[in-house]
């Protein structure tokens, strides 16, 4: 639920799904705060034909960040950094 609800405070026009600039603070507010590079991957894997990522999704893509982050959290050699690893793992 807060997770929905973060969605639905940043989405600015109410269309239904936001767009990369609504998107960092809304992950941000939920704690996930990603580099560039990677949240233009997260972007590609689950953004619509107009680059725009709707509810589901965005809970979906919440998801995976965070089970990601844990899973890097919880490797002891760690060959990647963590935006390496979650640009990764967002594609299994």
């Amino acid at each position: 639920m807060e997770w929905r609800k973060s969605f639905n405070e940043y989405d600015a026009d109410n269309s239904g799904d936001m767009d990369v600039i609504e998107l960092r603070p809304a992950l941000s507010k939920l704690g996930i705060n990603l580099s560039t590079p990677a949240l233009s991957s997260i972007v590609l894997r689950y953004s619509n034909k107009n680059g725009r990522v709707s509810q589901d999704d965005f809970v979906q893509m919440s998801c995976r960040i965070i089970s990601s982050h844990a899973a890097y959290v919880s490797q002891g050699e760690k060959p990647f950094t963590l935006d390496g690893y979650i640009m990764s793992s967002v594609y299994t």
